[in-house]
């Protein structure tokens, strides 16, 4: 099953359940594995730690992170697979988003964030959500969403109040997009869905403005998170959704990218095809 999914060139690399990592060319699809699976997952195994695996791809490298092995990993590799090395492991540590950097690439633990180059934002409460723009990193935590300078530095708070934050993006004209996973309501081991999962953005350039809903009342949103000029990609309730970020403070519909039942772990755009990494498949969906 695909976990994660990255781009670099006319590849998409595929993270999978098993700890394997596929390359599948844009031009024809065609797919070879360049990392071995470590572990065997069964045909009826359903995942329980997919947000665990995490997938970045640099110019000469691929990094990830994985529970294939029951451990949590972050692993180093050439690009086409080969010299695979362990550059951290923590049995209690999530490693739960990955991110490239200016000055390396970074991971989440459970206290800090953990750089190739140090350790930045050290005490913070489970970090998750990474995303680097230029010098800064951005990311989320306790339901707050913060930068920190990638040299180092104290983190500064951007927004508090949100929920569940699942991933961030950031659109070309500083407006950072994240999903919000919503909250449940629990009685004798029962949960349900405030029906409150939602798609947010802030504007950097007056962050003091907050943030805004783009979309909300959902009863669940996924991981993937993706955008292509002027669209943004994401799922919630098993359909794949567009929403156009041209007069954003208007409130809109969005699209239906596909009527299929697709929930995405993983969202990447290459070309003029978006893929859809769920169930125990990928897909590339023209938009």
């Amino acid at each position: 099953m695909p976990a994660d999914l990255a781009v670099a060139g006319d590849q998409v690399y595929a993270l999978q359940y098993d700890g394997s990592i596929l390359a599948i060319s844009t031009q024809d699809h065609g797919t070879q594995v360049i990392v071995p699976p470590v572990r065997q997952v069964a045909d009826n195994e359903i995942p329980v730690d997919l947000e665990t695996y995490n997938l970045v791809v640099t110019t000469d490298a691929l990094y990830w992170t994985s529970n294939a092995t029951g451990t949590p990993t972050v692993s180093r590799a050439a690009l086409d697979g080969t010299g695979a090395t362990t550059l951290d492991q923590d049995a209690l540590a999530p490693f739960d988003s990955l991110v490239a950097t200016t000055s390396g690439v970074c991971w989440t633990g459970q206290a800090a964030i953990t750089c190739e180059h140090g350790v930045l934002a050290p005490g913070v409460t489970s970090p998750r959500a990474l995303l680097a723009s230029g010098p800064t990193l951005f990311f989320a935590s306790e339901g707050s969403l913060l930068s920190v300078p990638v040299a180092g530095g104290d983190p500064q708070t951007l927004a508090t109040g949100l929920s569940d934050v699942r991933a961030l993006a950031l659109a070309s004209d500083q407006q950072m997009l994240w999903t919000d996973g919503g909250t449940r309501t629990c009685s004798d081991g029962l949960c349900t869905s405030n029906l409150d999962a939602s798609l947010h953005t802030l504007s950097l350039a007056a962050p003091d403005a907050g943030p805004r809903v783009i979309t909300n009342g959902y009863a669940s949103i996924d991981d993937g998170l993706a955008l292509a000029g002027d669209r943004v990609f994401f799922t919630s309730e098993a359909r794949l959704r567009s929403r156009s970020l041209s007069g954003i403070e208007v409130a809109g519909q969005e699209t239906l990218v596909s009527h299929a039942t697709l929930a995405c772990a993983a969202l990447a755009v290459a070309g003029d095809e978006l893929y859809c990494a769920h169930d125990n498949q990928i897909d590339a969906i023209a938009y």
